[in-house]
């Protein structure tokens, strides 16, 4: 545990008639990891009840040690929520959004103060990698074009979900990224990526995926 977040944790006290009172920040530790590994590629966390969670940086991503911390942190908050529904749930939010939804959570998970949270956060240790890690080899967006090209070319396509009722079919859920299928419109809507990754997918003129080499 680092200096800095140290000293907040740091009981508070006052002198009154001569006796020293002390007021604990926590009455019980918070729910952090026991240790943890983080480089430009994966952040590993390991957890007192023995579970571990990771999330992995891709080719296409820019590093963000914080992100990656916190979505450790989302898997261990959310252990009794499946894989699927997690993943949904992060497909959700828009990626400009993502952090600070992750960041309210592990301050309310964690009964840290905001300042405690940047403290602690802020003083994550990152390492250098030892190699490049297998899964990096497919980058993220490059597999979700292979899969668009093959199976729903040139088709209309969305990244908010439709509010008229639309039944809609989930067809991809990889990499954080979700797409759903509407049989009825022919269209799609494509979840976990940023507007400017969606926008390279498109054509301006009419929302259809443009054509991929694959």
């Amino acid at each position: 545990m680092s200096e800095g977040f140290e000293a907040l944790l740091k009981p508070l006290s006052c002198n009154i008639n001569g006796l020293n009172f002390g007021v604990d920040l926590f009455k019980e530790k918070p729910d952090l990891p026991e240790r943890y590994i983080i480089n430009e590629h994966v952040c590993v966390c390991h957890w007192k009840d023995g579970t571990i969670t990771k999330s992995f940086k891709h080719e296409s991503d820019v590093f963000n040690k914080k992100l990656g911390f916190l979505l450790c942190c989302f898997r261990h908050y959310n252990a009794k929520m499946s894989k699927n529904k997690q993943k949904k749930v992060i497909s959700w939010i828009k990626y400009e959004y993502l952090e600070d939804y992750l960041f309210d959570m592990f301050v309310e998970k964690t009964k840290m103060t905001v300042k405690q949270a940047e403290a602690y956060i802020r003083d994550l240790k990152v390492e250098e990698p030892k190699q490049k890690p297998k899964h990096m080899k497919i980058d993220k967006i490059e597999k979700l074009k292979k899969f668009l090209q093959k199976n729903y070319p040139n088709i209309q396509a969305f990244n908010i979900k439709n509010i008229v009722g639309d039944y809609t079919t989930n067809v991809y859920d990889e990499d954080n990224i979700q797409v759903d299928y509407c049989s009825k419109y022919e269209y799609i809507e494509i979840f976990g990526l940023s507007d400017e990754e969606f926008k390279k997918l498109i054509n301006d003129k009419d929302n259809r995926l443009k054509t991929f080499k694959i």
